[in-house]
């Protein structure tokens, strides 16, 4: 297990690769830590080393855009959903898939 504490060459890198726009996670293959180490140290350590924080996300994969329908029905499923979206009744079966019910 690495150490905690950061060495002052470990923090010149992270500080240099931070200013050139590299992912947490390609800082912490370079570095042999952990992205999260990566993320907190940035986090606990932003003003003293003078970095601003990211506005855009760098890499990762692209979020999945919603439309109007998903974002209307989010939160919560309603108790007795299945109930809704399932088809009941004799009606509900195609014609030529029909028996004669009694």
């Amino acid at each position: 297990m690495r150490p905690t504490t950061w060495t002052k060459e470990e923090v010149d890198t992270l500080t240099q690769m931070w200013k050139d726009g590299e992912s947490s996670g390609k800082i912490a293959t370079t570095l042999n830590r952990r992205r999260s180490a990566i993320s907190q140290y940035l986090c606990r350590h932003r003003d003293k080393l003078g970095l601003e924080k990211r506005m855009e996300p760098v890499g990762g994969r692209p979020r999945k855009k919603t439309c109007g329908f998903e974002q209307a029905w989010r939160g919560s499923v309603p108790r007795g959903h299945w109930m809704i979206t399932k088809p009941w009744g004799k009606h509900s079966i195609p014609m030529q898939n029909q028996q004669k019910v009694n």
